[in-house]
């Protein structure tokens, strides 16, 4: 169990792996001239390969939604996205023959492991996070 406000190794695989890989990837869409917020924005409505959530909160969430019927709210429209596309995910997994006798836990599991919609950060906290990221690499 982790302890509160620790950062797990997905988030940290977010931030200095997948992060730079979708902001090459907005360089190339965008139109230029553009502005570094405007990628930004970009980074922040692309696919991800997987869920960027943790194992704890991604189950949290389904356990919560799933079987006392509480729909958490996000702070974020990009994160509330994220985790409703991660229990939709869920339920389409669960509704699956092969799926019929596995568990929560399993199931969650193996939605984290498909495609995101989007990675769940605002283009501020993505901005912020890219620029951390080219400072450490200047040193």
């Amino acid at each position: 169990m982790k302890h509160k406000c620790s950062v797990t190794e997905v988030y940290i695989r977010r931030d200095r792996v997948i992060l730079p890989k979708l902001y090459s990837e907005a360089k190339k869409v965008a139109t230029y001239p553009t502005t570094m917020k405007k990628l930004c924005q970009i980074v922040s409505r692309l696919e991800t390969p997987y869920y960027c959530i943790s194992d704890d909160a991604a189950l949290d969430y389904v356990r919560k939604r799933k079987l006392h019927g509480i729909k958490k709210t996000y702070a974020t429209k990009y994160k509330q996205k994220l985790f409703e596309a991660l229990y939709d995910e869920f339920e389409m997994l669960a509704s699956q023959d092969s799926y019929k006798d596995k568990g929560l836990q399993t199931i969650v599991i193996a939605a984290l492991e498909r495609k995101a919609p989007c990675i769940g950060l605002t283009p501020w906290i993505i901005q912020y996070k890219l620029s951390k990221i080219q400072k450490e690499r200047k040193r």
